[in-house]
């Protein structure tokens, strides 16, 4: 189980969006809208009580949440 300080992040990948835990060599999940990448944060977010950041196309963060 991870550690509740973990962070989720939704980043920009080739022409899609990943979601990938901080840390990791590879994406948890890829996915063709950002929707549908941050949904899916969320709720590994919440599972896993933890911060969830959400960053722009160009790499900036656009919004964090706490667990």
């Amino acid at each position: 189980m991870p550690k509740a300080s973990t962070r989720i992040h939704v980043v920009p990948r080739n022409g899609g969006w990943a979601v990938r835990r901080e840390g990791a060599d590879r994406a948890t999940s890829v996915h063709n809208s950002k929707k549908d990448a941050v949904e899916r944060a969320t709720d590994l977010a919440k599972k896993n009580s933890s911060r969830l950041i959400v960053h722009k196309q160009d790499g900036t963060i656009e919004k964090h949440r706490k667990p």
